[in-house]
């Protein structure tokens, strides 16, 4: 029994030392994998502590790129900002420019305007009715007038003379040779100006007739027309028979010269019911034209005019005459 329990006691011991053993082992076990956790938490740790690192940077980094791109952003919209204000600044000097330029061309057109005032001739003149027998006399020289106003004369620079009493009012002055000098003279035609005469009468081959005159010569109309214009721009214009008499003795470089016929024909149109004389008329027409510039064309209408109203009435042909000199050729009626 003894033996049994020594031997027992033995097993007992031995089964301590085995459990002890086990437990060691469990426990070495047991400390092994608790260090091989604690291992793989530090590694873990260490690695979210690396990501976060990292996420962190990238985050600086982002903010750092948006922080310079806001930057550029900036300094774009700055240099936009600048641009657009020198553009708006260039463009104000363009328009100061654009207007400057316009001021100086309104200031040119301005000046052209001037000069072509200055250029502009002054008609300075008289109107004829020589004889009272008909109307058409009278007729013609108011209708002229009118026209001639119309044109830009100034009526107080043309002077009327007429035979008929009744129309001797509103400065209508009773006609004579020496009536027709001193209208010359108060007109006072001078550098810049022009003159312009329109006489209507019966004619002979002496005279343009005056009832109650001697007439007027064509000798005394150039003296008149010396001492009065002198070598200033002058439009005679005669309507009468045979008034081609003074076309001649007229004839000076600065003068335009009309006459109704030649010096040995005589003209139509005289009868108490005309409104015009033939020749009146014509002119009348032809100076209403807005095609019709200068005094050569305004000439070879009322040629073709008479032409026409002779031959209709089966006259013979009154040969109306022109004379134009070197130094008014061309030149326009009034300021056509």
């Amino acid at each position: 029994d003894d033996d049994d329990d020594d031997d027992d006691d033995d097993d007992d011991d031995d089964d301590d030392d085995d459990a002890a053993d086990d437990d060691d082992d469990d426990d070495g076990g047991d400390d092994d994998d608790d260090d091989d956790d604690d291992d793989d938490d530090d590694d873990d740790d260490d690695d979210d502590d690396d990501d976060d690192d990292d996420d962190d940077d990238d985050d600086d980094d982002d903010d750092d790129d948006d922080d310079d791109d806001d930057d550029d952003d900036d300094d774009d919209d700055d240099d936009d900002d600048d641009d657009d204000d020198d553009d708006d600044d260039d463009d104000d000097d363009d328009d100061d420019d654009d207007d400057d330029d316009d001021d100086d061309d309104d200031d040119d057109d301005d000046d052209d305007d001037d000069d072509d005032d200055d250029d502009q001739l002054v008609y300075k003149g008289l109107l004829g009715a020589g004889d009272d027998s008909i109307n058409a006399f009278d007729n013609a020289r108011k209708k002229l007038a009118e026209i001639w106003e119309s044109e830009g004369v100034e009526p107080d620079n043309i002077i009327h003379l007429s035979d008929k009493a009744s129309e001797q009012v509103g400065g209508v002055r009773k006609i004579s040779v020496d009536a027709m000098e001193q209208a010359m003279h108060d007109v006072n035609v001078t550098d810049g100006d022009a003159c312009i005469l329109h006489m209507t009468s019966h004619g002979s081959k002496q005279v343009w007739a005056i009832h109650g005159d001697q007439g007027l010569r064509p000798s005394k109309l150039a003296q008149i027309l010396d001492d009065t214009c002198g070598e200033r721009p002058t439009v005679v214009m005669v309507s009468a028979c045979y008034s081609g008499i003074f076309v001649n003795p007229l004839s000076a470089p600065n003068r335009v010269i009309f006459t109704a016929a030649s010096d040995s024909n005589t003209s139509f149109g005289c009868s108490p019911e005309a409104v015009y004389t033939y020749w009146d008329g014509c002119l009348i027409d032809a100076m209403d034209k807005d095609d019709i510039h200068t005094w050569e064309e305004l000439y070879a209408d009322i040629k073709a005019c008479i032409e026409y109203k002779e031959g209709m009435g089966g006259f013979t042909p009154s040969r109306p005459q022109a004379f134009f000199g070197d130094q008014v050729a061309n030149m326009p009626i009034f300021h056509r």
